[in-house]
């Protein structure tokens, strides 16, 4: 009796179905193409050299952070100069360059129960601005190993300080030339 590669139930040699063989290779050859792109760098590395927000692994950022409600006593603990860590990570993100508050951006329900928004006594909201070195990448920010972009919640550690907010926005600041670059005057 001869063997037949393929029998009369559509199995290869007996043992495998055509189509589920060419799903399992299908499967396999889409894991190795995922390992390695982001082996190579993932979606940050797509268009690098043409995208403009893409400034490569030694930048420095400036990340904006927003709180809508922080108390008076934790705001007066923030000092220009004092070093920011992610509590979650513990990774240091730089230092803060800068602190703004004004009145808290609170809600508070009015005597007809609608929400209206009232600012809290003791409280203030804070944009919070500090100088992180990391990638800049189209998809936001990577620092350490952690993704930062606007909306981003967690627990930033400022000097004495700690409190929960967001990010309010990522930029990369200009590089300083080394030189400055030559006029038609000097050429």
């Amino acid at each position: 009796m001869k063997a037949k590669i393929i029998n009369e139930k559509g199995k290869l040699f007996g043992i495998i179905n055509i189509i589920d063989l060419l799903v399992l290779l299908v499967a396999v050859v889409a894991v190795f193409a995922g390992v390695k792109f982001f082996k190579n760098g993932g979606f940050a590395a797509l268009n690098a050299e043409d995208n403009e927000v893409f400034s490569g692994p030694e930048t420095t950022l400036q990340l904006k952070f927003y709180s809508e409600e922080v108390s008076d006593f934790v705001a007066s603990q923030l000092e220009v100069g004092a070093a920011l860590y992610d509590e979650s990570s513990t990774e240091p993100l730089g230092h803060l360059t800068g602190i703004e508050t004004a009145r808290s951006d609170s809600y508070a329900a009015n005597s007809e129960g609608q929400f209206v928004l009232a600012g809290r006594e003791g409280y203030v909201s804070a944009i919070i601005t500090g100088e992180v070195e990391g990638q800049r990448t189209p998809l936001g920010a990577t620092v350490g190993k952690t993704h930062y972009a606007a909306g981003h919640t967690f627990v930033l550690r400022a000097g004495d300080a700690k409190i929960y907010l967001r990010v309010y926005s990522v930029e990369s600041k200009p590089r300083r030339l080394r030189r400055p670059l030559p006029t038609p005057e000097t050429v």
